[in-house]
This record gives C-alpha cells, structure tokens and sequence, in this order.
C-alpha cells in the first residue's frame, strides 16, 4: 500500500485504504470475513446441504433420494421462472458473493478469462441453435436455458471475485461440504451394515447416485491429500470411509476416480518425500483392516454376490461381458461398454455444426437395442445435443487440464510439497472425471450439481498459487516464497 492509494479528506487528513496482503505477502482474509454476511452464510447453508444430499441422477435409486430430487429438484421449480430451489441456491450465492467481495475481471489470470468467455459464446449459440425447441421467452429460448444462466452468474463469481473473497469461500465451504459429506457417509455405510442399503444391482449397494458419488470420489481424494499435507490420522480414516462406500456403490465410475486420483497423489507423494516409512506403515494397516473386514462382510452374503462385487469392478477395467440373460449369470461389463462404444459411434456419424438443441428428446435408436439410449460420451453427446462449440470447449478443458499435470509433475522439485499434493489432487481428479466423461452420459459433466463441482475446482486449480495456497491451512508462507516477494 503506498500514499497514493490513499483518499484526501476535507480537513487534509488521509483516509489510508485497509491493506489486501499481510506482512508476510499472503492474501489477507481479515478484510474479506469482514465483508461476510449473515445472508451469505445462510444462503451457502442451503446450498451446501442441497449439494450434498439432493441428487440429479435417479437412475437405480431409493425412494428417498427421488423423493428429494423431485421436491428439490423438479417439483420445486417456480412455474414463472423455471428454476428450482438448488438453481435459487447457486444463483443467491454467486449474486452475494460478487456484491460482498466485488470482481477483477481485467486483472485476473488470461486463461480464466478466455475460458469464461469461450463459455458465453457456447450458451449464445445455443440460443441461436435453429434446432432449439425449448420454451420460449421474449420469442427465444430463454426459459429452456435459464439453469445454464445461473451456472454462468456462478462461474464469473468463482473466476473473477477478489482473491481474498475466493479463498474465503472456498475455505468455509470445503470445510462444510467435508463435515456433511462424512456424515452422509457414515449413515449410509450404518444403513448397508444392517441390511438397509440399495438392491437394485442385486446385492445390498451403499449408494447409487452417479452424481453424489463423483463428489464422494473428490472427497477421498481431498483427504488423503490432506492426509499427506497435514499428517493427521483423522484425514486418513475420513479417507478410508469414503473409500469403503464407494466401493460398496457398485458404480464403476466413482470408483474409477478413486482409483486413478489416489495413485496420482501417492505417486507425487513418494516422489516429492524421501522419509515415507511412516506413511506406508500407516497405509498398510488401513488396507490390512479393510480386507479383514472385507472377508467378514462378504461371509455374511451369498457365493453369487460375492462373485458379483468381483466381476462388476474387474469389467470396469476390462470393458468384457455382455448383458446378463438371468440374474444368475453375472457379467463383468453388464453390456456398458457395447453400449457405450455403439451409441459413440452412432453419434460421429449424425455431428454437424448444430445439434439437437435444446426441448427434444435427444436419445437414439440403435438397431437391436431394445429401448433409445443416451450416448454414453460427454464429448460426443455435447457436440450431438449442443452443437461442435461445447465440444471444443470441453477438449479445450481436457487438453489444459493435462498440461497443468505435467507441469505440477515437472515442477514438484520447485515449490512446496504441500502445494504439489494439494494441485495433484485437484488436477487428477478433473482428469480422471473427464476420462469417465468418455463412457457416461451428458448429465455426468452438465447437471447443474457437477457444474458447481467442476467449476469450483477449475477456478481452484487456476486461482491457488504457491504464494497464498498457505491461506487455506493458516500456515506461514514459504521460506522461498517470501524471499522471492521481497
């Protein structure tokens, strides 16, 4: 801060300006909690809970988690407006948190600015897709795409609010969003112990939402990130909960995140730390504890489920097995990835610049199938139902979010171990979700619950730097980091 930031008062007194940096060169959050309001802290409340108990994805759930979706989700929607209660959550949050912080949209960094931008324009073409069938507003689709609209007032606010403001949230939020995530899991994992789980794959299933469980799988990795940065054992057993219910899901994709995220963060771990005695050790028990209580579960259930826990993840890997003509006959695939790879092709064979457009039923027949399908690839299906731009828009998203890999791999010598676990989490996490974009549906990448999710953590991956990551634990700034400000 220098005397020319400051304001002239009438009686020639300076009125100095409250200082954005500490001492130390870290961001200030003194200045930004000040600004934090009871409004916000309520709005984000709901929106926490919403995001963690309501579910977009009702394929193969309980009554419960339908029951929320319709009274959240769809039978919430304000008949002026379009938008459910989770949409007036995202939209208050993102309004409040640009009025109480403010924004910097030509100081930030290039590629979020681009990135924003590359966005509107997708949301713009859509409104001028000639194929667009949506309800209309003012004699344009607007109506169809007033979700989309709350996403984009969400995504400037993660770009462009204050450093100070950003950190903030991010911090209170992950915070919460953690405590209601471990005690969803330990509910759940209560219910499946006591024979109250979801049957619908034909043994007792601790969780089947799609969308809920790509959140779990962020979690886990979150906390053996933390786990590794902090050293306490708390994060390494909230990190074994969230392993145990995803594996208990039957959801390969959750699990296939978990698997790829966590070696990821391991790897860099073991590369970055030479003392990992300890580390192992206690890595060691916990999967020595897991299969012993695996063993003691899977004595309690039938030959054929068990062989049904085996096959399901050995076909995640493996892409073998056909639909099973009878529930005896456990396949490894259930028929996934002929579906998958059928309705991929069908789509690069039907591409233009248009797609669908918005208010039609964007499924296809595939000869032989015995119902229409959804095309089970996120970047094949945008390009399908949106038209070429959201294609590229999500390759461009893929193609940054590797290079930002290889760059915290080659540069982990460079900075903080902490910093380096904390983006290698993050950064694996969004490229193994983008590669189980490659054999899911849209709504895996476009519902507005992992919208908020892959925003926030592509604004994370983008706005935490070696300089003021330390805000997040209250952690001094690095020794290098601080030579290198001075």
């Amino acid at each position: 801060m220098t005397y020319s930031q400051a304001e002239v008062q009438p009686d020639g007194t300076l009125n100095m300006p409250e200082p954005e940096t500490a001492d130390d060169g870290r961001p200030d959050l003194t200045r930004a909690k000040k600004r934090a309001s009871l409004v916000l802290s309520v709005c984000l409340l709901g929106f926490i809970a919403l995001f963690v108990f309501v579910s977009y994805d009702t394929y193969l759930c309980t009554p419960l988690t339908e029951n929320l979706h319709n009274r959240f989700v769809e039978a919430a929607k304000i008949t002026a407006f379009y938008l459910s209660y989770f949409d007036l959550a995202v939209l208050a949050v993102g309004v409040i948190l640009l009025e109480r912080f403010g924004f910097q949209f030509l100081k930030s960094r290039p590629i979020l600015r681009v990135l924003f931008i590359f966005a509107a324009v997708c949301v713009l073409l859509d409104l001028l897709n000639p194929n667009d069938e949506s309800q209309k507003l003012l004699g344009m689709p607007l109506a169809g795409q007033l979700t989309t609209f709350v996403f984009m007032v969400y995504m400037f606010a993660m770009f462009f609010i204050r450093e100070e403001g950003f950190l903030l949230f991010l911090k209170r939020t992950t915070l919460a969003v953690s405590i209601l995530v471990m005690a969803r899991t330990v509910l759940l994992l209560g219910l499946w112990s006591v024979g109250q789980g979801n049957f619908a794959f034909g043994a007792g299933a601790t969780l089947t939402e799609g969308d809920s469980l790509v959140v779990f799988a962020f979690f886990t990795v979150l906390f053996l990130s933390l786990y590794f940065i902090r050293r306490r054992q708390l994060y390494l057993l909230m990190w074994a909960a969230n392993f145990v219910l995803i594996l208990l899901s039957f959801r390969r994709s959750g699990m296939y995140i978990v698997i790829g995220t966590n070696l990821f963060v391991l790897l860099l771990h073991l590369l970055v730390r030479v003392r990992i005695a300890a580390i192992i050790r206690n890595l060691a028990v916990v999967a020595f504890l897991g299969m012993i209580g695996g063993l003691v579960v899977l004595q309690t259930v039938s030959e054929d489920t068990t062989q049904y826990y085996f096959n399901r993840y050995f076909g995640m890997f493996m892409g073998m097995g056909q639909s099973p003509s009878s529930k005896e006959q456990y396949a490894g695939d259930s028929g996934h990835f002929e579906e998958s790879s059928s309705t991929i092709a069908y789509a690069f064979t039907k591409m233009e610049f248009w797609g669908y457009g918005g208010g039609t039923d964007a499924r296809i027949n595939i000869p032989g199938a015995t119902k229409n399908l959804w095309v089970h690839n996120v970047f094949a299906a945008s390009w399908l139902y949106h038209g070429v731009y959201q294609f590229l828009f999500y390759a461009l998203l893929a193609f940054l979010m590797c290079l930002m890999a290889l760059k915290i791999f080659f540069q982990r010598k460079r900075h903080d171990e902490r910093f380096v676990l904390l983006m290698a989490g993050l950064i694996s996490f969004m490229i193994m979700m983008m590669i189980v974009w490659y054999s899911n549906p849209i709504h895996m990448a476009e519902s507005l619950k992992l919208r908020v999710l892959w925003v926030t953590l592509l604004a994370a991956i983008f706005r935490i730097t070696p300089d003021n990551f330390c805000v997040l634990f209250d952690d001094p700034v690095p020794e290098e980091a601080a030579g290198e400000q001075a």
